[in-house]
């Protein structure tokens, strides 16, 4: 199963939305992360977030061959390659680091954003740009690609 998550890097001050963070990726027993890297390759984090995901949409959408997600103001690259099976084969340096299809990819790239904005959405500092940018790359990603959403049970 796959699992992306972003997080942010603790400042002591209130979350800004233009600070960093580490984008970690889990899949198939093995973990991809930005962190504890060498040239340091923290990230603009809501930034990197609707990135990843618009480039997710954009993929999905549109039946893309592949996208380069590159997280802002960092070196941290993953691939996302469309295979000849229609399956998307995620690598990091040239490694596969799993193969997965449309919905599962869409659902975990949609849950980490997601997730993002619930937990700082409503007291991010910052003139907003950051903050508008992924409330609108969410909605997109509802209107183009929800029919691949699995909605969480009730309750």
């Amino acid at each position: 199963m796959l699992k992306i998550q972003f997080q942010v890097i603790p400042t002591g001050e209130d979350v800004h939305e233009f600070d960093l963070g580490h984008f970690i990726i889990e899949a198939d027993n093995e973990i991809v992360s930005s962190e504890n890297r060498t040239p340091d390759q923290s990230m603009m984090i809501f930034i990197a977030a609707s990135d990843l995901l618009g480039g997710v949409v954009n993929l999905l959408d549109k039946n893309q061959k592949w996208f380069e997600f590159n997280g802002c103001d960092s070196s941290f690259i993953l691939n996302f390659i469309r295979n000849r099976k229609g399956e998307i084969e995620i690598t990091h340096k040239k490694k596969i680091i799993s193969t997965v299809d449309n919905k599962e990819l869409i659902n975990a790239a949609y849950n980490a954003s997601n997730d993002l904005m619930q937990e700082y959405g409503q007291n991010l500092a910052g003139s907003g740009a950051a903050k508008e940018g992924l409330e609108y790359t969410l909605q997109d990603a509802r209107s183009r690609v929800g029919h691949l959403l699995v909605q969480p049970e009730a309750g």
